[in-house]
């Protein structure tokens, strides 16, 4: 929806954002910028999950403000240090219980 329009301004904002490079319907970047451009939502956290390991892409993040910049595949513990760095308790639950 269109940024200006009261459905956009009545929308809830989440607090953190988790989000991939490579998106079914185009660039995690182009997402990423409009995020950041967005007044409600450019202070957001992101952090970013990804098989990329670019160099350049790392820089681009970095110059777009992302908080965390996780490589595919991440254990568990990595996943968490990262989360709680951005501010989240992860309870996590075995299989089967």
């Amino acid at each position: 929806f269109d940024e200006k329009s009261e459905e956009h301004n009545a929308a809830p904002v989440p607090t953190a954002i988790l989000l991939g490079l490579k998106l079914p319907a185009g660039s995690g970047f182009d997402l990423l910028e409009r995020i950041r451009k967005d007044k409600r939502t450019k202070d957001i956290p992101v952090a970013i999950l990804t098989s990329s390991m670019s160099d350049a892409d790392k820089e681009r993040c970095h110059n777009l403000g992302v908080d965390e910049y996780l490589i595919k595949p991440i254990n568990i513990d990595s996943f968490a240090s990262a989360m709680r760095r951005l501010g989240f308790q992860l309870v996590l639950m075995e299989k089967g219980r």
